[in-house]
């Protein structure tokens, strides 16, 4: 469940991202710094969420070989939305 959450906070960071800047191409000129904040924010919190949720799976006693590929292919999910974002704010 924390990999779900963690994605889902990169995924609505990108959404954020693509609702201020749907051609990917004038990042700085529509964002302000709350929006900035917040898409820090869900960075953060989505990376933070990802790094425990293995940790917390075998502690608990749920893990198992299919929640480490569904972790591993979110992660790759994540960083492909991730170099589209930076790719796109580039000038």
């Amino acid at each position: 469940m924390l990999t779900i959450a963690g994605t889902f906070c990169c995924i609505l960071m990108y959404l954020i991202d693509c609702y201020y800047n749907l051609d990917l191409n004038h990042f700085c000129d529509h964002h302000n710094n709350v929006t900035f904040f917040l898409m820090g924010l869900l960075w953060f919190v989505g990376h933070t969420l990802d790094g425990m949720d293995g940790k917390v799976a075998r502690k608990t006693g749920v893990s198992s070989p299919m929640g480490e590929c569904l972790d591993h292919t979110l992660d790759q999910f994540n960083f492909i939305n991730l170099v589209i974002l930076m790719m796109g704010n580039l000038k």
